[in-house]
């Protein structure tokens, strides 16, 4: 059993620095989110705007828990357009007036892609943003939305909470959100990572690692089941190597299991977010990865404050060798600085920070990198 107890600070900074290089870069984000105001600001000017309409981001990009793609892979920014309509239209009337608007206009021409239950905008520079129609769920009430879902070739009304998930998630990450009315949103500004909370790091983490283990997208479970196990398991976590062996231990109870467990939608019970285990091969995969990030966490920490070269190969091959490798650097630039000044101290996120407000910590050895 790994506990928060064999985590030391030095790795547990090393970490968060790991996940700052795998969070998207800021060109990246300012290209999404120049694209975004560019489509939500014509959705305004259509037809679509004669009922109250409220378009907002969800998923990972609203709680902040993007990951860089690996290569050769394109990152999505998924959001939802929700109409208030006066009654309620069928699934395939609400995607056809949507793919209307959009396709009316000529700038997204020869880029957009009607998928099975989203209007998807192609752009050649590795994004896509998929727009996801809605109308409120008036039989759940609150933010409860009902979404086109394909079933079998027909279109059919799947019911969701994006706005309630992302509220419940703040909760568990100790931030909160303030409740939307029926408008257009901002999508929210990148935390940096020194301002992210443990939790929010332990998932991106959590994420970048299944992507490495699973290189078959179609055999991974699904984002939003990786993401609500670790805030299941990890919410009280006061540092990320806490959130991430609290994760580990939680973890054990699939490793053993034939039968998927069924995961739901915290703040939509009636949801659940574990439908692609029904292929039990996805299932089979996921389990598999968790004996893998068990036994990989337990020799990082075997390796930390150690073995310097074996610490930054495992790390490499969990993570990947490109982020890792500018991690350490940065974390080498932090130890020298820490050492000519004696001034250190941790971000909320974990990251070695230095200033002239911070209180003096003894020398010691960083990462195994030989006494100071």
């Amino acid at each position: 059993m790994v506990t928060a107890t064999d985590v030391s600070a030095d790795l547990d900074a090393l970490l968060a620095l790991i996940a700052e290089e795998i969070q998207l870069p800021p060109s990246l984000d300012e290209k999404a989110r120049e694209r975004y105001e560019a489509l939500t600001e014509y959705l305004e000017s259509t037809e679509l705007a004669r009922f109250p309409i409220a378009v907002y981001a969800q998923g990972s990009y609203r709680i902040g828990t993007t990951v860089k793609p690996l290569s050769g892979e394109e990152f999505d920014l998924d959001f939802v357009l929700e109409l208030a309509l006066p009654t309620l239209v069928t699934p395939g009337q609400l995607m056809e007036a949507v793919w209307s608007e959009i396709q009316r206009n000529g700038r997204y021409a020869g880029m957009i892609e009607r998928r099975p239950s989203c209007i998807r905008l192609i752009y050649a520079d590795e994004f896509h943003m998929d727009v996801v129609p809605a109308v409120p769920d008036r039989d759940h009430g609150g933010t409860a939305v009902l979404i086109p879902r394909d079933s079998r070739g027909v279109l059919v009304w799947h019911g969701t909470n994006p706005r309630g998930y992302a509220a419940w998630f703040e909760s568990k990450a100790e931030r909160r959100m303030p409740t939307k009315e029926m408008a257009v949103e901002p999508l929210p500004r990148p935390i940096p990572a020194a301002e992210k909370t443990p939790l929010q790091t332990a998932v991106q983490l959590y994420k970048r690692h299944h992507h490495v283990a699973v290189a078959d997208e179609h055999l991974r479970t699904a984002s939003v089941v990786l993401t609500t196990l670790t805030a299941q398991a990890s919410g009280a976590a006061r540092t990320l190597g806490e959130a991430l062996s609290l994760l580990v231990e939680d973890l054990r109870r699939f490793e053993k299991a034939e039968v998927p467990p069924v995961i739901t939608n915290p703040a939509a019970s009636h949801e659940v977010v574990s439908d692609k285990w029904a292929d039990l091969s996805i299932f089979r995969v996921f389990r598999q990865h968790t004996v893998k990030l068990r036994r990989d966490w337990e020799e990082v920490l075997q390796l930390q404050g150690r073995d310097y070269p074996a610490l930054a190969r495992k790390l490499s091959e969990m993570f990947g060798e490109p982020p890792v490798h500018r991690a350490f650097k940065a974390a080498e630039s932090q130890r020298q600085a820490a050492r000519a000044t004696g001034l250190l101290a941790m971000g909320s996120g974990g990251i070695l920070q230095i200033g002239s407000g911070t209180r003096p910590n003894p020398r010691h050895t960083y990462f195994g990198g030989g006494s100071e």
